[in-house]
């Protein structure tokens, strides 16, 4: 019986147009790590998939709780030059 975890597993592969092989490659992992998963993924498992996939959300991974994917902060339309936090005791600068 293909344990959820692998399902989840398999499901993130395909969703980053990857085969098994390239991403147990971009992992670090052995030939036939991701069909030889049983009941769940080891802690230095864990670890080498992070390290390669960061917006690859463990919680999903692991419980199926949350998105697939981490979400991203908002983009802050103040983070830009003219940020307040980055100019705040600079001089106008004249032309």
């Amino acid at each position: 019986m293909e344990s959820a975890v692998k399902q989840r597993l398999v499901q993130f592969i395909k969703m980053m147009l990857l085969t098994q092989r390239g991403f147990e490659e971009l992992c670090g992992m052995g030939n036939g790590y991701v069909n030889s998963i049983r009941k769940g993924i080891g802690p230095e498992k864990m670890q080498s998939i992070i390290r390669a996939f960061p917006q690859l959300n463990r919680e999903w991974l692991l419980y199926g709780e949350g998105e697939m994917l981490k979400s991203t902060p908002a983009v802050q339309q103040n983070n830009t030059y003219g940020n307040n936090n980055y100019n705040n005791n600079m001089p106008a600068r004249v032309c």
